[in-house]
């Protein structure tokens, strides 16, 4: 990530922190979920998630948000290339209906050689949306 690009996260992750300290939870996960990495969500499972996730506390949300936004991160992508060439087992996992992280999936094993395992039938929650197999695939390596 850039820093014009990491600078951009970084306020984009701040003004969802903002809304999940001061707004009311269930009107800020409603947005939340709609967001285009979310779009392989029917409404019935955002509801569900909404109905799970409003007990959370906002601010601590908020808090968590800001503490780890991507904007924030350092890129550990050598990091891992090298610790995967030196034999680490690393395996990025992500849905087959996320096109973002698929696309970041592929970048990462191009530049590093690290494979990926795609969830079937899912988006981006797919340890939430298809826990068996999210944990087959652990398993399986």
């Amino acid at each position: 990530m850039h820093a014009h690009e990491r600078h951009q996260r970084l306020v984009h992750d701040q003004a969802w922190a903002q809304r999940f300290a001061h707004e009311p939870l269930s009107a800020v996960l409603n947005d939340w979920y709609q967001q285009p990495v979310f779009q392989s969500l029917d409404a019935a499972q955002r509801t569900k998630l909404i109905r799970v996730r409003g007990n959370n506390h906002g601010p601590a949300i908020a808090t968590m948000l800001d503490a780890t936004s991507l904007g924030r991160q350092a890129d550990l992508r050598p990091a891992l290339g090298h610790a995967f060439r030196q034999g680490l087992t690393i395996d990025y996992l992500c849905g087959e209906q996320d096109p973002k992280f698929i696309s970041l999936a592929h970048s990462l094993q191009r530049a590093t050689g690290i494979p990926f395992s795609l969830i079937k039938g899912v988006g981006h929650n797919c340890h939430w949306a298809n826990p068996s197999q999210f944990v087959q695939v652990l398993l399986d390596k």
